[in-house]
């Protein structure tokens, strides 16, 4: 009994109803968009007619009382090709979810709605990027910090600012950078602010008065890059720890965000260093729509919502890892 490589492409169909039989981890059904509708059907019937193959056989041959030696050689049979189509797939998913330039990367950025961001690290949730910082992917142009905004996903954070208005990003998950997109920022502001405002939070003391004193800043003056947010604050180095812990605290609780980059210049009005970071409070950032939208959801809701999201993505994630990615802890 052999199955044919090409039975298991059809596997990005895992999550969905048409294949719940065997556990295939690593392959999501947004795969499927870049297959062609004749090549999906004709490759999910393939996968479909060898599950179903197997069964047949294993139920034959409990059916007919073969002997426990005969019974033993079925069931190894079984597990043989299950690991044979696990490890098949996981090559053939790859392949086919693979991003190759930035279009590529929004579009399945707003199917998605929103992903970590760091280049071959999911955290166990979700990330878009299957790729390493180091990886080089032969059938990829895919290369992170080349400066090239087609094909490095380091350009791609600020593309998404400065060229849209549907999509943010920050540190947003886990205390590292991610995206959400507008459709799901609101079940998001649901799930960790719970209604409050910045001002209710802080007088909660669930905020620290380091990041009322950047926040207040933001507020006041609009966006700001960080060197001139440092500069007006009066904050040295020996604030560094705290000012860097407060600003990813405001960004973990939706209160900031990031919203493009500055150029450093002198007294002279000279060009100088590595581009700044600008950041903005939210209510900033996005039109009054989205916070109309997340007064309307509860945090149950919310936390709902996302959760059978994060499983359509990664039906193989944890339920306290989900847990910590929603609530941002």
């Amino acid at each position: 009994f052999k199955v044919h490589t090409a039975s298991v492409q059809a596997l990005p169909l895992y999550g969905s109803k048409a294949f719940p039989l065997l556990p295939f981890p690593g392959i999501r059904r947004s795969s499927l968009r870049q297959l062609d509708y004749n090549t999906t059907f004709s490759l999910a019937c393939q996968a479909l007619f060898a599950q179903f193959l197997l069964i047949f056989i294993l139920l034959f041959y409990n059916a007919a009382g073969r002997a426990a030696r005969s019974k033993k050689n079925i069931l190894a049979l079984g597990l043989i090709l299950c690991y044979t189509v696990e490890n098949t797939a996981g090559s053939v998913g790859a392949y086919y979810y693979m991003i190759q330039n930035y279009s590529d990367f929004c579009r399945e950025l707003l199917a998605a709605g929103f992903s970590v961001a760091g280049g071959g690290n999911d955290e166990g949730v979700f990330g878009l990027l299957p790729h390493g910082w180091n990886d080089q992917p032969p059938d990829s142009e895919i290369r992170w910090h080349t400066g090239e905004p087609e094909h490095d996903p380091w350009e791609w954070r600020i593309r998404v600012l400065d060229e849209r208005d549907d999509v943010a990003y920050g540190k947003l998950f886990f205390r590292k950078a991610g995206y959400i997109t507008r459709d799901w920022y609101p079940y998001f502001l649901a799930a960790r602010r719970g209604g409050q405002s910045f001002d209710e939070a802080y007088q909660g003391g669930t905020v620290s008065h380091f990041a009322k004193q950047i926040y207040e800043l933001l507020r006041v003056n609009g966006a700001l890059p960080l060197h001139i947010l440092k500069s007006m604050g009066g904050f040295g180095k020996e604030d560094k720890a705290k000012f860097d812990g407060a600003i990813t605290e405001l960004q973990m609780r939706l209160f900031i965000t990031m919203c493009g980059r500055a150029q450093k210049t002198s007294k002279t009005g000279e060009e100088y260093g590595w581009a700044s970071t600008s950041f903005c409070t939210v209510e900033a950032f996005w039109p009054q729509e989205v916070f109309d939208r997340a007064a309307k959801i509860t945090p149950e809701e919310a936390a709902a919502a996302i959760t059978a999201q994060v499983y359509r993505l990664n039906p193989a994630a944890a339920e306290k890892t989900i847990a910590k990615f929603i609530l941002g802890r």
